[in-house]
């Protein structure tokens, strides 16, 4: 059902929103690689929930390759994650969250390079205005904002 694809992919938009804000008070006081342990413990808790509902606790076998493709996107993720972090305790929540929602750029080259996979032009128009937004941000005058918090990160 496409439209339930959206809903979701919204939904992950507002809690990636409000997860970037509450981050950025959380780094004031812990590190970003203590923010990502102490979520994993919380995520890992949440997904086995997850998994119990869905009644697949049992069926855990996986070819090779898919093994490999996990490996490949957690790893990604981790660093993904932890330097999303870092950006945030640098540059603030705002700022940061402006670079980081050009991933779909990067989406696009990815399945293109992996996948074969063939943008329309909407995707390319759409690619082409998320670096006109970074762009802005990175042009735009700073010298009358505050500088943003110190970070236990450095």
């Amino acid at each position: 059902m496409p439209k339930q694809g959206y809903l979701y992919a919204l939904g992950a938009a507002v809690a990636w929103g409000l997860t970037y804000t509450i981050s950025q008070r959380l780094l004031e006081t812990i590190s970003a690689a203590r923010l990502m342990l102490l979520g994993s413990v919380v995520a890992l808790m949440l997904s086995a929930l997850l998994v119990l509902r869905e009644g697949s606790v049992t069926s855990w076998r996986l070819d090779a390759m898919t093994w490999r493709w996990f490996a490949l996107m957690e790893v990604s993720a981790f660093i993904a994650n932890y330097l999303g972090y870092l950006a945030v305790s640098h540059i603030g929540a705002s700022r940061a969250s402006f670079f980081e929602i050009a991933y779909p750029f990067f989406i696009v080259l990815f399945s293109i390079a992996i996948f074969k996979e063939r943008p329309t032009l909407a995707v390319l128009v759409g690619g082409f205005l998320i670096f006109s937004g970074v762009f802005v941000i990175l042009t735009e005058q700073v010298a009358d904002e505050p500088p943003p918090p110190e970070s236990p990160n450095g």
